[in-house]
C-alpha cells in the first residue's frame, strides 16, 4: 500500500499544482482586466403625449451615478499627465463635462411600440482618461404607455379634461342669477388687478429697455472684435462650448473650421501668431487688436497663463 502511494505521489502533486496554477491565472486575468462603468444603468428615458405624436424625453441620474460610482471615478495615469487635474480636480466633475445625454434614432412623433436605439456620442479617447473607463456602448428603448388618440385628435387624458371643464361651465351657467352681484363685484376686482399689473408691466419694460441700451453698445463692440474675450480670464465649461457651437455653425469661418478651432486660433492670434493659412490671416487681419509678430507656434504656448493653457487644451477635445 505504501509503495502504491509513493507510485501515485508525484502525479497527484503535479496535479494540484497544475489547478492552483490555472486558479490562480485566472484570478489575475479576471482582475486584471481594466473593467468599464456602464453609463446605461443611469439613463432613464420616457415619452409623453399621444399615440403617433409622442416626444421622448430623457436625463442622466447624476445623483444615483455620484452615490455608485463616485470611489470608482480617478483619473488615469494618461489623464494625470495633461491639465484635466487643473480644469476639474474632482474627477467625477470631469466626467460630467463629457457625459452629455446620448443621441437617439428618433425623439418625435413616436407611437407605442417603436424601438428607439440611443448611442453615447463621447470619444473613447475622453473615456480612457479615467482609470475605469466610461462605457460607450449605446442600448435601445421600446416606447410604452403614450395615450390613445379620441375623435378629432384629443388623447384619452385630453377629453377627460375637456368633459371635467365642460361641466363645471354648465354648472356656473346654471347658478348665473344667484351669483350676478357677486360676479358684478369680482369683475370689477379683476379690472382693478388687471390695471395695477398692466401699470407695473410697463413700468418694467421701461426698466429693461434702458438697461438693454446701456449693455447693447459694449457687448455688440465684444462680440464684433472677439469669438471668446475672457479666454485669459476664465475657464471655460462644457455649457459655454456647447452655446458656442449652437451660436456659431462652422460655415461662418475660414475653411468651414468648427468654433472651438476658431477660438484656439483666437487665442493664439491674441500672442501675434502669424498664421500659414493666408485666408485666417485675412480674417484676424479685420481685428483691430492683432499685431502679428511670430510665425513660430511653439513659442507661443509656453507664454500663455494657466487659464489660457487649460482653455487650449478643453477646445483641443472638441476639435
Amino acid at each position: 500500500m505504501t509503495e502504491n502511494f509513493k507510485k501515485h505521489k508525484l502525479p497527484l502533486v503535479l496535479l494540484v499544482l497544475s489547478g492552483g496554477f490555472l486558479l490562480a491565472l485566472a484570478f489575475l486575468l479576471f482582475h486584471g482586466q481594466q473593467r468599464e462603468i456602464p453609463l446605461n444603468r443611469y439613463l432613464k428615458i420616457h415619452c409623453i403625449g399621444s399615440n403617433g405624436s409622442g416626444v421622448l424625453e430623457a436625463e442622466f441620474d447624476w445623483e444615483a451615478f455620484s452615490d455608485k460610482e463616485k470611489k470608482k471615478i480617478q483619473y488615469s495615469k494618461d489623464g494625470e499627465e495633461g491639465f484635466l487635474p487643473l480644469l476639474y480636480p474632482d474627477a467625477l466633475e470631469y466626467t460630467k463635462n463629457i457625459v452629455m445625454l446620448p443621441e437617439f434614432s428618433k425623439s418625435t412623433d413616436l407611437k407605442n411600440g417603436d424601438l428607439v436605439l440611443y448611442h453615447w456620442s463621447f470619444s473613447e479617447d475622453d473615456a480612457k482618461k479615467l482609470l475605469l473607463p466610461l462605457s460607450v456602448k449605446g442600448g435601445s428603448f421600446r416606447v410604452s404607455g403614450l395615450e390613445k388618440e379620441v375623435g378629432n385628435g384629443s388623447t384619452a387624458l385630453e377629453k377627460e379634461t375637456e368633459n371635467q371643464v365642460q361641466a363645471q361651465k354648465e354648472k356656473a351657467d346654471s347658478s348665473s342669477v344667484e351669483n350676478e352681484f357677486s360676479k358684478a363685484d369680482s369683475d370689477k376686482e379683476l379690472q382693478e388687478t388687471s390695471g395695477a399689473q398692466e401699470e407695473r408691466q410697463n413700468e418694467t419694460e421701461v426698466q429693461n429697455t434702458t438697461g438693454a441700451q446701456d449693455l447693447g453698445g459694449a457687448n455688440n463692440t465684444a462680440n464684433e472684435e472677439y469669438l471668446f474675450a475672457e479666454s485669459a480670464t476664465r475657464l471655460l465649461t462644457a455649457a459655454d462650448v456647447s452655446n458656442f457651437q449652437t451660436r456659431y455653425p462652422n460655415s461662418l469661418f475660414p475653411g468651414d473650421r468648427s468654433i472651438t478651432q476658431m477660438i484656439i486660433n483666437e487665442m493664439y492670434a491674441k500672442h501675434g501668431y502669424i498664421f500659414k493659412d493666408q485666408a485666417l490671416t485675412d480674417y484676424f487681419s479685420q481685428k483691430s487688436w492683432y499685431a502679428p509678430k511670430t510665425t513660430d507656434m511653439e513659442q507661443i504656448y509656453p507664454v500663455m497663463n494657466d487659464v489660457e493653457q487649460a482653455n487650449v487644451t478643453l477646445l483641443r477635445t472638441y476639435s
